[in-house]
């Protein structure tokens, strides 16, 4: 998948609805949710900060509370250069959420 094919509110309001959907689907008594990114093939082409700032600024407006986790791996060199300048754009609330990891199996 390319990336940079995509419109940017498309594609946030594509994850939008993903996290809708998946709330819908929650049992009663659960009120937060794991978010997994598989980051196994992502590289220099898919980085594009704004969009990610855009999607990361709807779910720490839209779902604060709902985010329980966000597990990201698994992390390779360029992942981790990305994180260190993404990281400083999250608000420390949220950033404790966030875990990167070498291997997710």
């Amino acid at each position: 998948m390319d990336l940079k094919t995509y419109d940017r509110d498309e594609y946030i309001r594509a994850h939008v609805y993903l996290i809708e959907r998946g709330i819908q689907m929650m049992e009663k008594e659960v009120s937060s949710f794991l978010l997994v990114v598989d980051a196994s093939d992502l590289g220099r082409k898919h980085l594009d900060i704004s969009r990610d700032k855009a999607l990361l600024n709807v779910a720490t407006e839209a779902y604060p509370d709902r985010l329980g986790m966000l597990l990201v791996g698994p992390v390779n060199l360029f992942v981790r250069a990305a994180w260190s300048i993404l990281s400083k754009l999250i608000p420390k609330r949220l950033l404790k959420k966030i875990y990167m990891s070498k291997d997710l199996t």
